[in-house]
C-alpha cells in the first residue's frame, strides 16, 4: 500500500495557484518563500507501505538551506505495542540507531551555481537500520530509508521507503503514524552582510558605528563573529583592535557592532590610512555575502 499526502494549501497558496493559472507562471516563480513547511500529519509507514509527501509552498533560491524533521508518532495495530503514543520522532530514530536523530536536522550547501534550483538538492538521504530489545516484546528489527529533497520547481518532498519492521523475525502488522504537528521545515539561509563596504572615519570623529544586516530569512536566531584587521592603519596606534559576536534574534534584521570601534586621534599629519573589519563563523544556517568592510581614516591635522 502506498499513501500520498500533499500539504493542503492555505489561503496564500490558493492565491498563488490562481496566479499561476492566470499568468502562466512556473511553480518556482510563484510565492517563493524563505521558509517552507511540509506537513506530514496522518502519514503512516509500515511493512508494505511508504510515505510520499510534497509541500504546497515553494522555497526561494539560496546559497544554502537548513532543514528539520520534527513531531511525534503513534504505533497502530500490532505496532502499538512497539511504539508508544506520542513518541518523539527523534526518540524513535534513536531507538534504531544511536544518535541517529542528529541527521533529522542540518544545513546543506546549495551545489548549484548562483544558488539556483537547476538540479534537485538532497536535504536528507539515510537508511536507518537497527535492532532493539523491548521488554515483554522481544527482539525488534527496524529498517527504512528516508529521502528529503528540494525539487527544481522549489517544492520540498519526503519519501520513506524500504520499510521492514519485524518482531522476533516475523513482520509486524499495523503501522507507525505521524501525529498532528509533524513536519519537515526547510529554511533558506539568512544572508549576513555589512550595510556598507567602504566608510570614511574622521580621525577626531569619535567612535565608529558599523551596521550589519540580516537578509532573506529572519525566522531564526543566528550569530556571526567580527574582527578588526590592520592595514595601513595600525591597531593600537590608529584604532583600537576589537572582536566579538553579533547575535540576531528571531525577526531581527539589523544589528550594530557594540561597543563602537574607537578611532585614535593624534597630532601628526598623516595620509589616509585603512583597516578592515571582517565577519566570520556564521551559525544557524546563515551565510556571509558581504563580509569585509574597509574603513579609511581621514586625517584632521
Amino acid at each position: 500500500m502506498k499513501t500520498s499526502l500533499k500539504n493542503p494549501p492555505g489561503r496564500l497558496a490558493r492565491i498563488a495557484t490562481l496566479a499561476i493559472a492566470t499568468l502562466g507562471l512556473g511553480a518556482a516563480s510563484a510565492l517563493a518563500l524563505p521558509t517552507v513547511k511540509l506537513d506530514i500529519t496522518g502519514q503512516d509507514f509500515g511493512n508494505g507501505n511508504t510515505v510520499t509527501a510534497t509541500s504546497a509552498g515553494v522555497i526561494s533560491t539560496s546559497p544554502s538551506f537548513s532543514y528539520a524533521v520534527t513531531g511525534t508518532v503513534d504505533g497502530t495495530g500490532e505496532m502499538a505495542g512497539l511504539v508508544q503514543p506520542g513518541t518523539p520522532i527523534a526518540s524513535f530514530v534513536n531507538s534504531i540507531v544511536v544518535n541517529g536523530a542528529k541527521k533529522l536536522s542540518g544545513v546543506v550547501p546549495n551545489p548549484n551555481a548562483g544558488g539556483s534550483l537547476s538540479s534537485k538538492i538532497t536535504l536528507l538521504s539515510k537508511t536507518y537500520d537497527g535492532t532493539l530489545t523491548i521488554k515483554r516484546v522481544g527482539e525488534v528489527t527496524v529498517s527504512l530509508k528516508v529521502l528529503a529533497e528540494i525539487q527544481t520547481n522549489g517544492k520540498v518532498t519526503l519519501n520513506v521507503t524500504n520499510v521492514s519492521i519485524k518482531k522476533n523475525g516475523v513482520a509486524v502488522s499495523g503501522s507507525i503514524k505521524f501525529r498532528s504537528g509533524s513536519a519537515v521545515t526547510v529554511n533558506t539561509a539568512a544572508e549576513i552582510s555589512f550595510k556598507s563596504l567602504n566608510q570614511n572615519a574622521q580621525e577626531d570623529g569619535g567612535p565608529l558605528s558599523l551596521i550589519v544586516l540580516r537578509g532573506k530569512n529572519g525566522t531564526s536566531k543566528v550569530t556571526v563573529d567580527y574582527t578588526t584587521n590592520s592595514g595601513t592603519a595600525l591597531a593600537g596606534t590608529d584604532f583600537t583592535a576589537a572582536s566579538g559576536k553579533i547575535t540576531f534574534v528571531k525577526n531581527q534584521l539589523k544589528a550594530t557592532i557594540t561597543p563602537p570601534i574607537e578611532i585614535t586621534p593624534n597630532s601628526i599629519k598623516n595620509t589616509p590610512r585603512k583597516f578592515t573589519v571582517t565577519l566570520s563563523n556564521p551559525t544557524g544556517g546563515a551565510v556571509i555575502t558581504k563580509g569585509t568592510e574597509t574603513i579609511t581614516i581621514i586625517d584632521n591635522d
